[in-house]
């Protein structure tokens, strides 16, 4: 189970690249202020090297005999695929906002803080398009490669249910935030399914792509008081609306379903490999920490 070991090390290697960025900042600013906002540039320069760092090329050389992406998951024959796969991931987006009002008002009432969005807020249409690049594309590239190809496809050896269920815990576990967890566990959920009935890399990437881009967008929109107004009077309507609508686009094909026999198979012996393996309970220690630190 290497991925465990991508898990615990991932945070770590982030740490240490902020870091070096620390020390090295004083001498980066020149050069970032030629193009203005240095700022804003340099917090996008180091999200883009500890994504780079921490998740790209460490997974790279834990799983350097394996094929990162594979020709045939970059294929499809339904153009018209993308545009579906992408208006769930966007949809997928209004269901988080719901779950982190929920979790908002249980971390108040718990008298924890919530934390704020740590994008900046991109002022021309070179800052926008370098926060999708960096924080909507590359993460969507980077984590849906770890969690829906290497862990998903480790565990489905088992059964597809854990698959969906594990590979969908880890990857809200792994962002080590206690905030997004319920947000991000449905999001995994949703891309196990469609990995779960064949769909390529390509389609979860998309998804995962669009999720993040409605999380920009909103995150500039709800600056704006009268936008942030109505989503507050509305969010109820809004939450029912995307549910709908995704329920209407999700694939009813059969290999799309996971039976009940399936789920409570004696194949899905995942948990007891798990419950022996001593990594795994670094890799929760490792998140209660963190996660409350996130707070």
């Amino acid at each position: 189970m290497r991925y465990f070991i991508v898990f615990i090390c991932m945070p770590v290697i982030q740490k240490i690249v902020s870091r070096l960025l620390g020390w090295v900042t004083p001498y980066l600013i020149p050069l970032f202020s030629i193009t203005g906002a240095a700022s804003f540039w340099l917090s996008i320069f180091g999200v883009f090297l500890k994504q780079l760092i921490a998740n790209c090329l460490f997974v790279m050389v834990l799983y350097r005999k394996e094929r990162y992406l594979p020709k045939k998951e970059l294929q499809t024959n339904k153009p018209g695929g993308i545009l579906y796969f992408a208006a769930v991931g966007f949809l997928l987006q209004f269901i988080g906002i719901v779950c982190n009002a929920v979790m908002a008002v249980f971390l108040k009432k718990l008298g924890l803080t919530v934390p704020s969005s740590p994008l900046m807020i991109p002022q021309t249409v070179w800052q926008y398009t370098a926060q999708i690049a960096v924080a909507c594309l590359a993460p969507a590239v980077f984590e849906e490669v770890l969690f829906r190809r290497f862990v998903f496809d480790h565990i489905r050896g088992y059964s597809r249910a854990s698959a969906v269920i594990f590979s969908a815990l880890f990857f809200a576990t792994a962002h080590y935030d206690f905030f997004n967890f319920p947000a991000t566990f449905l999001v995994g959920l949703v891309l196990g399914v469609f990995r779960a009935g064949g769909a390529p890399l390509l389609y979860c990437i998309t998804t995962h792509f669009a999720t993040n881009c409605c999380a920009t967008i909103l995150n500039v929109a709800l600056e704006n008081a009268v936008i942030a107004s109505f989503f507050n009077r509305y969010l109820i309507l809004i939450f029912v609306l995307a549910l709908v609508f995704i329920l209407l686009l999700l694939p009813k094909h059969k290999n799309f379903c996971i039976s009940s026999e399936e789920f409570c198979s004696e194949k899905q012996s995942y948990i007891k490999v798990l419950l022996v393996n001593p990594l795994f309970y670094v890799y929760i220690f490792c998140f209660l920490v963190l996660g409350v630190k996130s707070l």
